[in-house]
């Protein structure tokens, strides 16, 4: 019931111009066309619709419904009538599909509503990444609510009965070519295993993608083509791009030497005279854009500058000693690089080494696609490079609109139901997910082993099973770990040698929740009959402020097979009756932060650490893990900046005590002198303060270009106020003015070109508004709330004043205003 199409149809013409299809060929994406179900108003069916032709079985309704469709096709011929005549005949009497669409037909109603997708809106908190506007065309769908419960189609019968359809259901074929399965019969389903044509043995044949993905990962962690591998993961994803790409990470249990990146990832084009399918696969998959002043039109480019950072600077030699990804070698032309002409909208433009994106010449020459390689030389690239694969599924912002021009007019003010967000699924990701691949791969496996105190199990009970659960609680990672090293056999006795991190390398977590002995892997000399994996333990994280079940972690991270949750606070023969404190911990917990937590969350555990915990060496557990807790506030300044040589400053530290001491007296109103620390200096933050640098991120010349045009526009009022102002800001006069004209007269338009004209001579202008509609309409305008921190509970706190301070960034900058 659809048809297929194509970006472009490929039409062959002979040397006198004459069309002739001998071969059909299209280029670009292919799809299927399918429109409405029933015509528009006063409209003839077509195309499907005439599959959907309701009506009676008697005559008179059969022949009206024949004419129709043969009238539509030009079919005037007795032999075409009596052909759609015995097909309608046919379907009607055996199709049960086509009966149970007839007799739903009447329930359909008019759809005046149009799904609009808001790239521009992205939900506080979330990743960016997740909410791109699509840059293809191609039919997806928004599934708003539960992303993992099963959907159904639901269609109601005569009887009012219900029949339910999965979205995998073996019928779609007979829906989708009625006249290929004319009685309705069973098509397609996934559960059908692909046959070898020719022996007729059942084959598992996977997906164009899947199989190269397969293939690259054992190329890298089964042949060591880079060394032998320690660990890895993947993630697959579309980002509204169409096709699917994994990003990979990939852990090497021989680090790679700063001297060896150079024979790896290559930033450079290959010597064509000695390579040339290396060039070739290179010029054709590895060059960005170009964009920038060659190519504003780039995908790339956000705010006139290219989000990538391309073109990247000319460079003699790599350079690892950077904070993230080295600094790869790319030489000039002039300096034994080399460059290539290639054609962007009918342009010739010449690429050098400055356009590369990083590769590997041995998986480019073998998989000859766009394989983007990095050496990632610190913790905090692994830090981001995790996050981003685990940022989740694509996401889309949208909302609803009523296409009827004589509905009601929808309150824009009432965002909740004017935007909605649900989770955005291509074609391509559709078919991956029903074909039933994965999407994230990781290898080894991470077993989660539980954390808790004696008797501390979480227990779901009701009346019927509340005193079954109080006497046989249920079973946990950490009570079976108990058990099985009370065991007397030799499975117990090496259990009594290993840590409980290590207990998931030679046990399995079985379903009827016992740790069972490995089958597979390798051999265990010290036991018979036991198998070592490379299986990892994870210990649950716990907070500091669950003291006893906190320190009861640390004792189990240490300890070698305790017997029981008394027998681990025995040490030397001496049963202690408390869990052992030292503010040593401390050190060795923001450590582990430090390799896995963003700057911010280790801020948060250090003012929790303060507020609940009362370390007694506050000051020096500061001065040694400060830099972890301040690199988020360094990568700031170097974007700002764009320096990456920038390096740790007093400042820095600075603003990272402020944000702490923040925390604090949000917790527990305390400022951090209270824990003996020294006090941050609030009246040097204006350096480093993030508000103030959005101010000054405008573009000065974009700023000027708007004044210039919109000068002249200007009324004789307009430009009398415009003077009186301006001369006021440039004597650093200051001074009140107010504003009072009908709307529509252009208020709007002069405050937009005094802000533009204050920021295009670097300048601060903060506009300021009473409510958010109001603000909205200016260029980085706020309300007065937010700004000058006012109280929203006027009406229960009478005597509440604006909370700010002269000696605070936001009391400075109404004085300056």
């Amino acid at each position: 019931m659809t048809s297929f199409g194509a970006t472009e149809i490929v039409r062959n013409t002979n040397s006198l111009g004459q069309q002739y299809n001998s071969t059909f060929k299209i280029r670009g994406q292919v799809y299927h066309k399918i429109g409405s179900l029933l015509p528009m108003p006063n409209e003839a069916h077509k195309f499907l619709q005439i599959y959907f032709m309701g009506g009676e079985d008697s005559g008179s309704a059969l022949a009206n419904r024949v004419n129709a469709r043969c009238d539509y096709n030009n079919l005037d011929s007795f032999f075409a009538k009596r052909i759609v005549s015995e097909l309608d005949a046919l379907l009607n009497e055996h199709n049960e599909l086509l009966k149970i669409f007839k007799s739903h037909m009447h329930k359909l109603q008019n759809d005046n509503h149009a799904i609009v997708i808001n790239p521009d809106k992205t939900p506080a908190g979330e990743h960016i990444r997740r909410f791109n506007a699509p840059v293809v065309d191609d039919v997806a769908g928004i599934m708003v609510g539960d992303c993992t419960g099963a959907r159904e189609i639901v269609v109601r019968r005569r009887s009012n009965n219900l029949q339910f359809i999965a979205d995998t259901h073996r019928s779609y074929d007979a829906l989708q070519y009625p006249l290929m399965f004319w009685k309705g019969q069973d098509g397609y389903c996934i559960n059908i295993k692909q046959r070898d044509p020719v022996s007729g043995a059942e084959t598992n044949k996977n997906q164009c993608f899947k199989q190269k993905l397969k293939s690259l990962i054992s190329f890298i962690t089964k042949l060591h083509v880079f060394g032998r591998t320690r660990c890895w993961l993947y993630s697959v994803e579309w980002q509204k791009r169409g096709l699917p790409h994994a990003h990979i990470l990939v852990w090497l249990i021989d680090k790679i030497r700063p001297e060896e990146i150079d024979s790896i990832i290559s930033a450079e084009l290959p010597d064509p005279s000695t390579d040339q399918l290396l060039f070739d696969i290179v010029t054709a998959n590895m060059i960005h854009g170009p964009c920038g002043t060659l190519n504003r039109t780039s995908p790339c480019m956000a705010d006139g500058k290219c989000t990538k950072n391309f073109p990247k600077d000319f460079t003699n030699d790599t350079i690892t000693n950077v904070d993230g990804y080295p600094i790869y070698r790319r030489r000039s032309p002039d300096n034994g690089g080399r460059s290539f002409i290639k054609n962007i909208n009918n342009t010739d433009i010449d690429i050098d080494n400055r356009w590369v994106v990083p590769y590997s010449p041995l998986l480019s020459k073998t998989y000859n696609a766009h394989i983007n390689v990095e050496f990632c030389s610190s913790v905090k690239s692994i830090k981001y490079i995790c996050k981003y694969v685990h940022k989740g599924s694509d996401m889309a912002v949208f909302r609803v609109e009523n296409t009827n021009v004589n509905a009601q007019p929808v309150n824009k003010n009432d965002e909740i139901t004017l935007y909605q967000i649900g989770r955005y699924i291509s074609s391509n990701e559709a078919a991956w997910r029903i074909f039933g691949f994965p999407i994230h791969e990781r290898d080894p496996a991470v077993v989660q082993l539980a954390v808790h105190l004696e008797n501390g199990q979480r227990v779901f009970f009701t009346n019927e099973t509340a005193i079954d659960r109080a006497v046989n609680p249920p079973k946990t990672t950490l009570t079976e770990f108990f058990e099985l090293c009370n065991r007397v056999d030799d499975f117990g006795a090496f259990a009594r040698t290993l840590l409980y991190s290590q207990v998931p390398c030679y046990f399995t977590w079985a379903q009827t929740k016992k740790l069972m002995p490995r089958k597979q892997g390798s051999p265990v000399d010290a036991c018979p009959n036991l198998f070592k994996s490379n299986a990892l333990g994870r210990v649950f994280t716990v907070n500091p402020k669950q003291t006893e079940c906190f320190y009861l972690r640390l004792l189990l991270v240490n300890v070698t097979g305790p017997l029981s949750f008394q027998d681990i606070r025995k040490v030397n023969g001496q049963q202690y009756s408390d869990d052992m404190k030292d503010d040593n911990q401390w050190e060795c917990m923001f450590a582990e932060a430090a390799l896995n937590c963003t700057a911010i969350q280790i801020r948060l555990l250090f003012a929790i650490v303060l507020t609940t915990c009362f370390p007694a060496r506050a000051q020096i557990l500061w001065d040694n893990h400060k830099d972890s807790m301040t690199d988020d506030i360094l990568h700031q300044h170097r974007t700002r900046c764009n320096d990456v040589t920038i390096t740790f400053s007093d400042a820095m530290y600075n603003e990272a005590l402020i944000a702490i001491e923040d925390l604090c007296i949000i917790i527990a109103n305390l400022s951090l002198s209270h824990f003996g620390m020294n006090s941050p200096d609030r009246a040097v933050s204006d350096f480093m303060n993030t508000e103030m640098n959005r101010e000054m991120q405008y573009n000065t010349v974009e700023m000027a270009a708007i004044v210039t045009r919109n000068v002249p526009l200007m009324n004789e009022e307009q430009k009398i106020i415009y003077d009186r102002i301006m001369l006021a800001v440039s004597a650093g006069q200051g001074g009140f003015f107010f504003l009072d004209a009908p709307g529509g007269t252009g208020k709007t338009f002069l405050i937009s070109l005094i802000l533009a004209e204050i920021r295009s001579n670097n300048g601060i202008a903060l506009a300021v508004a009473s409510s958010g509609i109001a603000a909205t309409l200016l260029d980085g305008g706020r309300t007065a709330h937010s700004v000058f921190k006012l109280p929203l509970n006027i009406q229960n706190n009478p005597d509440g004043v604006c909370n700010i301070k002269k000696t605070i960034v936001h009391g400075h900058r109404a004085e300056t205003m």
